[in-house]
């Protein structure tokens, strides 16, 4: 009777260390971080601010010389002066200014101003890191004297190792099985 019990005692303890060996495992690796990347293209369109209207702080006279036409330069003080000037035009930024004179003094600035560099959004989320799967089902087995038929039940470790109970209704036997992971 010993020599029989000798073979299983063997059987068992080595399946509690493969049982163990599976699941003292080092510490779980650090979850994988996705990186979504967001890109948004800048301003194509520049953007108007309100009217600026200057105000002088002083007021210089100059004396004016003899020999001048009159009649221009009082066609030019009463004429209005419209202009446009760039103030910068490349990939990253666009700057303009309206302004308009009349009567020899500004009377308003109007600026254009575009952001034209993308603006890069980043979201750093970690990967969903796979769980324990159960699994439910019906076990038929048979052999040239026998047939069996009973309930099933399936572990399926986050290591991609199957646990299986599986209950012979019919023949009142039990049997477990474990499957690893090859590659």
């Amino acid at each position: 009777m010993a020599s029989r019990l000798i073979p299983w005692l063997i059987a068992i303890i080595l399946f509690c260390i493969i049982l163990l060996l599976q699941h003292c495992r080092h510490c779980p690796p650090c979850p994988e971080m996705s990186v979504q990347t967001i890109i948004i293209p800048g301003d194509t369109i520049p953007k108007p601010y309100p009217v600026i209207t200057p105000v002088p702080d002083s007021i210089i006279y100059v004396p004016i010389p003899a020999n001048i036409d009159t009649q221009a330069i009082i066609q030019s003080y009463f004429s209005h002066t419209y202009g446009t000037d760039t103030l910068a035009n490349d990939s990253a930024i666009f700057i303009s200014i309206d302004w308009h004179i009349f009567q020899n003094r500004l009377q308003s600035i109007k600026p254009y101003i575009a952001n034209r560099r993308p603006l890069l959004i980043q979201n750093f989320s970690p990967t969903p890191q796979p769980k324990n799967r159960y699994y439910l089902g019906l076990t038929v087995s048979g052999n040239k004297s026998s047939f069996g038929l009973g309930p099933s039940a399936t572990l399926l470790t986050s290591h991609n190792t199957a646990y299986s109970l599986h209950y012979d209704l019919l023949n009142h036997s039990a049997s477990l099985s474990i499957n690893f992971s090859v590659w």
